[in-house]
């Protein structure tokens, strides 16, 4: 079973900086920004029990099959360490777009599959005792068959499994078909969880503050695929802007999310983290007169009322169905 009942989270985006979508990584020009710790705890007394904490892969392993940058990775365990103290579960979230430097992984000749193996080997074994840590083996792959070896390397560790096609919900029918063969080297699926994103903005790119529709019929498509074969999804990114659009349809997602649990176990918002208070999706922003000194922005305030009791089952308004089922 996945370690959380019912997931409410927040991207904690800053240590990526500088991956692109093509692998490529602009360290120079981008150079990673941790984001603030001070958001922990602005998160953690909301009640929010699930962080996910992007990085890009050159940044903890400069070189491909190298060892770990031990600065680097200095300070990205003592940012997770921060938020598992507080016994929130964090997604490691490689932000590589399942490639190094511009190869694809498992596709290029000079980029096998292995190379995706041995950071996770590295990280696994740096990580393999704190049971708060998920893996997220590789933020939206695009033309990537698959990676079934990582669990093979005695990772016990929850894994997050991506798709094709930057992990999006819309075609979630067409690589789960794929990705739904990975398995445990002892042929199980314990501990595999599928992950999707979902904008909604028109190209969901989460790239414009506009909104145009919920998608929540995709949440539908793809629950009754999972439930046919007793696997389990979270969605890891989903976001749109302060605008009355996202306003509107942000929360008709987030509904549609919390009640297909426990199929769908949570959904986390694009993001707080190293932004700043101009980036389009921002949910939180500085402001010196908050006791937290961070004020959270109308597309995060929207969907608050589903971050779950602590201790239930689902989330918001479900939870307290479910409070008032027990209590008849």
């Amino acid at each position: 079973m996945f370690p959380i009942r019912h997931s409410f989270r927040i991207n904690l985006p800053g240590f990526e900086f500088g991956a692109q979508t093509d692998g490529s990584y602009l360290s120079t020009t981008n150079p990673a920004m941790p984001p603030p710790e001070s958001q922990i705890d602005h998160f953690v007394a909301q009640g929010v029990n699930l962080f996910r904490v992007s990085v890009a892969w050159p940044y903890l392993q400069p070189e491909m099959n190298g060892k770990l940058n031990e600065a680097n990775l200095k300070m990205y365990q003592s940012f997770i360490e921060k938020i598992t103290v507080h016994q929130a579960y964090v997604i490691i979230d490689l932000h590589s777009f399942a490639r190094y430097k511009g190869q694809i992984v498992g596709e290029s000749p000079s980029t096998p599959a292995e190379a995706l193996v041995s950071v996770w080997t590295l990280l696994g074994e740096i990580f393999k005792d704190n049971p708060f840590v998920i893996f997220g083996i590789a933020n939206e792959p695009h033309d990537l068959g698959g990676c079934d070896r990582i669990k093979g390397k005695n990772i016990q560790n929850f894994i997050l499994i991506p798709g094709t096609d930057y992990t999006a919900m819309k075609s979630f029918p067409e690589w789960y078909k794929a990705m739904k063969v990975v398995k445990n080297p002892d042929g199980s699926f314990d501990g595999l969880v599928f992950e999707v994103h979902r904008y909604l903005d028109s190209d969901n790119s989460g790239k414009s503050t506009i909104c145009v529709a919920s998608h929540a019929d995709e949440v539908t498509t793809a629950v009754n695929l999972l439930k046919a074969d007793n696997r389990q999804v979270i969605m890891g990114e989903t976001g749109g802007g302060s605008t009355d659009s996202c306003k509107k349809f942000l929360p008709e997602l987030a509904k549609a999310v919390v009640d297909a649990y426990p199929t769908f176990l949570g959904f986390a918002m694009w993001a707080a983290g190293s932004f700043d208070a101009n980036y389009e999706l921002v949910t939180t922003v500085k402001d010196e007169s908050s006791p937290t000194k961070w004020k959270d922005m109308g597309n995060w305030l929207s969907i608050k009322e589903f971050i779950p009791p602590k201790g239930s089952t689902n989330g918001g308004k479900s939870s307290s169905q479910e409070k008032k089922k027990s209590s008849q």
